[in-house]
């Protein structure tokens, strides 16, 4: 099995608020012993490196994201987490009434995880893709 971890991130957010935290969970995950390959969707030719990464050099064991970043890709009209085999964790900050296609993704790659435990519970209550949402808070 591989030891990279894939980081997709987006330097958008208010202060780049999202992005300082993902940067945060690649240090956290470089001292565990993962090669963190971090990738921003602003910048050119991420997609090419992306897919460099997960059919390459053994693939990669998880990616890693936030408020829905990147789960949404396709190759083929397929979603890309299936089509390589590799389980991406979309760590919500916002609330499941917004972007609410990015909540209601159904795959057995996609694991659906939120700030606040009451997100969590409003995903399963009500949107349910999968039967499961995790809750992972921000203190590090």
């Amino acid at each position: 099995m591989s030891n990279r971890a894939v980081i997709l991130r987006w330097g958008g957010s208010a202060y780049d608020a999202l992005g300082g935290m993902l940067d945060l969970a690649g240090q956290e995950l470089t001292e565990a012993g993962y090669r963190v390959d971090l990738l921003s969707i602003d910048q050119p030719h991420w997609h090419d490196q992306l897919r460099d990464i997960l059919t390459r050099d053994g693939g990669a064991a998880f990616a890693l994201t936030m408020s829905g970043v990147g789960t949404q890709l396709t190759v083929d009209g397929k979603l890309l987490w299936e089509q390589v085999q590799v389980p991406l964790f979309n760590w919500n900050c916002d609330h499941p009434c917004y972007f609410v296609s990015r909540h209601l993704i159904d795959s057995r790659y996609l694991l659906h995880g939120h700030v606040f435990p009451d997100h969590a519970r409003y995903n399963i209550e009500h949107l349910n893709p999968t039967g499961v949402a995790y809750v992972a808070h921000l203190a590090m």
